[in-house]
């Protein structure tokens, strides 16, 4: 009458024009699932539950960070303060 299941995902990501992986930018992802169908049991109830979780750990914004940073400064060096 219950059923558990669940996951793990790896995405490994590399920059354009780039061969290998860049390990700073690897993310992950933890997802679970249960269900319990209650007309299965001795004294049965007519009900089903369901429930889910999922949960993405995102590094990608690691790819970026240098091009964002060189972008960030061209701002800050054309701004007379």
């Amino acid at each position: 009458w219950m059923t558990l299941g669940g996951d793990f995902r790896l995405v490994v990501l590399n920059t354009v024009g780039s061969i290998g992986p860049v390990f700073s930018a690897m993310s992950f992802g933890l997802r679970g699932n249960a269900s319990a169908d209650l007309r299965g049991l001795d004294k049965p109830v007519p009900l089903v539950l369901r429930a889910g979780f999922d949960y993405f750990f995102d590094n990608s914004a690691n790819l970026i960070e240098e091009v964002e940073a060189q972008r960030l400064e061209a701002l800050r060096g054309g701004l007379s303060v």
